[in-house]
């Protein structure tokens, strides 16, 4: 048996002690308990921090892929394009005669040819020693050839190509304007 002297918080200071010591590890228990939960709280808002930063500059991306490709699409209104309908017009403008491939040299010839509702006159070119004439469709954006000697229609032709697109029709010939 120990011994135990008077203390001034009386005979029953020990059991006090350990009720204190006990409150102690009780209270850091909640201590670390809160501690871990602030951790916790922590990681979870630095990782919605991160995936927050992620989104925005997804975001961000997003926003600038759209941006760009306005921009270049008011690029390509503005800019004029080969063998396609300019922007906001409903017809084809005619080539220049370096522009079209695979019907042989061709030379460039006066319009005569009047264009359907009054729109100006089909551009011209020869073609084969002056044999063939090639005139521009510009409602369908392509060459429409014809025999010299007698304006018969001779098919519609790719003019980036060359490759006969449509066939010839006998009804179409364009004897009046050779």
């Amino acid at each position: 048996m120990t011994y135990n002297p008077p203390h001034e918080y009386g005979s029953g200071w020990q059991d006090q002690v350990r009720y204190l010591d006990k409150d102690i590890q009780n209270q850091n228990e909640k201590l670390k308990a809160a501690q871990t939960s602030l951790n916790e709280m922590n990681e979870s808002l630095s990782r919605d921090k991160a995936a927050l930063s992620g989104a925005m500059e997804s975001r961000k991306q997003k926003e600038k892929k759209a941006k760009d490709a306005e921009n270049k699409l008011n690029e390509e209104k503005k800019k004029p394009r080969k063998g396609t309908k300019d922007y906001g017009h409903d017809y084809f403008p005619d080539p220049k005669t370096e522009d079209i491939k695979g019907l042989g040299e061709l030379k460039e010839g006066k319009p005569k040819t009047p264009k359907q509702g009054g729109g100006g006159k089909r551009a011209r070119w020869y073609g084969d020693k002056k044999r063939k004439i090639y005139e521009w469709d510009s409602q369908h954006g392509e060459l429409e050839g014809y025999r010299a000697s007698d304006g018969e229609h001779l098919g519609a032709f790719d003019p980036k190509t060359g490759k006969q697109v449509k066939g010839p029709d006998p009804k179409r010939n364009i004897k009046k304007y050779l």
